[in-house]
């Protein structure tokens, strides 16, 4: 119930990369993960970005970066919005390290839920859904 991150597989070495894996609680933090004239992106941030690209359905390939996601890579980053399949982590295991990527979002879905996004390296999708609070996500930072 309070907040934490972690590296990838707790490996320092995963930060340089794909950056921290963060739970909800540290997300909806009142002091706040972004610097200082930023915030987490929001659902809201989430939907209209997909929206500049096709939709959830469409721009996947769009949003994520053109290397370390597995075969077939067929990405083309033309948002430059650079996406990394950083994996995550859900209790003590961590997975789909260069598979997926997910991304909270700053929006609660209900009392344990928290909307986010994932992105697949099969999949041109962008999937909306809700997550349990606890797991341990990417999250990206918007100009306020």
């Amino acid at each position: 119930t309070t907040g934490a991150w972690v590296y990838y597989d707790n490996d320092v070495n995963n930060d340089i990369i794909y950056g921290k894996l963060y739970n909800w609680y540290a997300v909806s933090d009142v002091r706040g993960l972004c610097p200082t004239g930023s915030r987490v992106a929001t659902d809201a941030d989430w939907t209209s970005l997909t929206a500049l690209y096709g939709n959830d359905a469409a721009a996947g390939n769009e949003l994520k970066a053109t290397t370390l996601w597995a075969t077939p890579n067929v990405n083309s980053d033309t948002s430059g919005f650079g996406a990394l399949p950083g994996g995550g982590r859900g209790g003590l295991n961590f997975g789909d390290l260069n598979n997926k990527g997910f991304w909270w979002t700053s929006t609660p879905f209900d009392a344990s839920n928290s909307y986010a996004r994932r992105l697949e390296y099969n999949t041109d999708t962008v999937t909306r859904y809700a997550e349990n609070d606890k797991f341990g996500f990417s999250v990206r930072c918007v100009k306020n």
